[in-house]
């Protein structure tokens, strides 16, 4: 696609060092076409100010900024796209430092209608702490899940720290939803899934994610994101059923299988014995880490997030009686499935070996071979529709899962994967 100018959007809070960092990083870009920086100060109380106003005499693009008192990253982002300049708008964090060709990369992995979500690729600092090093990893699979031939891309996999769109279709989704703390970037994704916008990840537009987050942050964070699925459960219904009804710790509910389930289960469903129970896993975490017990460290980790995540989650709601009346119905609640069932075996006897979907929308796909069922797509709320390369993935995965590698690389060079070319 052909821009004549670039906006970079920069929301920032208290990170004067590694701002000034990511701003002197745009001086060495290699692209020609021109861009200006806006940076939107969100209730900084440091010298950012005085240091951007130092910069601007220095760098050799446009950089402004402007001031935002509303303590909320989303409020920020629309903030500067309502300043922008530029057909196509980068969002970056501040604690990402942009390589050299981020710019050119941004720009030539655009395609029409699409957003392009960049590799914030995580830096690790000197002596890091065991979950500082899972954080990562975390990440890592997830950038790695991305980047699969076939992936098919759902909500969550809106990333808001580095990605670019154009200012139109900016404009037409409605920018960040201003109402939420937390969790903005994933409803920001869910618009963007229905109004059908092409996700594209990259690992060439590359930035140094310098992320300083620690565990009490962390346990912060996953509180708040409790808190922002009620509200996003408010807003879509039908995420009521993934992100509540679903979840297991629910199921237990109304009929516990084990015992140690059925404990862990009452606590995370009692508010004041959750808050008791929270310094006590943290504790036990910090002694496995010294003891290097990882596996014992992984399963802490795990039962606190739990914790965390629904403290955020009792505290929308004045009762245990009151959140289970909201839930009340939703199971009854499941969006209507549009279900294909493949037989391979079937389809390698017909004359021309392929399978067509066309332009039909597929939410859910059964795939048997001989009326033996191998694998299933199933229906997931606010993702992509299932293409052929949704499916050639699965199998693939399936193959893998249960024969040798000698045989797979056989079977994907052969017609059972000549089945799945789309015309």
């Amino acid at each position: 696609m052909n821009f004549k100018f670039i906006s970079i959007i920069i929301p920032t809070h208290n990170r004067a060092e590694i701002l000034k960092r990511n701003l002197l990083a745009f001086d060495h870009q290699s692209i020609l076409i021109k861009y200006e920086v806006i940076v939107v100060v969100d209730k900084c109380e440091d010298n950012t100010i005085l240091l951007l106003d130092t910069l601007r005499k220095e760098v050799t693009y446009p950089l402004v900024y402007f001031i935002s008192t509303a303590g909320q990253a989303s409020v920020a982002r629309n903030i500067g796209a309502k300043n922008a300049k530029g057909e196509l708008l980068i969002f970056l964090d501040d604690d990402i430092i942009p390589s050299k060709n981020f710019l050119s990369e941004h720009v030539l992995a655009q395609e029409s209608n699409s957003v392009v979500i960049g590799y914030s690729k995580p830096v690790i600092f000197p002596k890091p702490s065991l979950w500082q090093l899972n954080a990562r990893l975390w990440w890592e699979d997830r950038f790695k899940e991305m980047n699969q031939a076939g992936h098919r891309f759902n909500y969550k996999d809106f990333f808001s720290g580095n990605f670019s769109i154009s200012s139109e279709l900016f404009g037409k989704i409605g920018g960040f939803n201003e109402s939420l703390i937390r969790s903005e970037d994933y409803e920001f994704g869910i618009r963007l899934i229905n109004n059908n916008v092409k996700f594209i990840f990259s690992y060439q537009v590359l930035g140094y994610h310098h992320e300083s987050n620690d565990l009490h942050i962390w346990m912060k964070r996953v509180a708040l994101d409790g808190g922002s699925d009620v509200v996003l459960a408010n807003l879509y219904p039908e995420l009521k059923n993934s992100l509540f009804i679903r979840n297991p710790l629910y199921e237990l509910n109304k009929k516990s299988s084990s015992l140690m389930m059925e404990i862990r289960n009452y606590i995370v469903h009692n508010y004041f014995l959750l808050i008791m129970m929270l310094p006590l896993i943290k504790l036990t975490l910090s002694l496995f880490e010294r003891l290097r017990f990882r596996f014992w460290w992984n399963k802490s980790l795990g039962i606190l997030y739990e914790l965390c995540y629904w403290k955020g989650v009792q505290k929308s709601f004045n009762s245990n009686k009151e959140y289970k009346k909201w839930l009340k119905g939703a199971e009854n609640d499941l969006p209507e499935s549009n279900e294909m069932v493949i037989d391979i075996l079937d389809l390698y006897k017909t004359e021309t070996k392929k399978l067509y979907l066309g332009n039909i929308k597929i939410s859910q796909i059964k795939l048997l071979y001989d009326n033996l069922e191998i694998i299933i797509l199933p229906q997931k709320e606010f993702s992509e529709y299932i293409s052929i390369a949704h499916i050639k993935q699965e199998l693939i995965k399936y193959l893998n899962a249960h024969f040798s590698p000698e045989i797979v690389y056989f079977l994907k060079n052969e017609d059972l994967f000549y089945l799945y070319e789309n015309m």
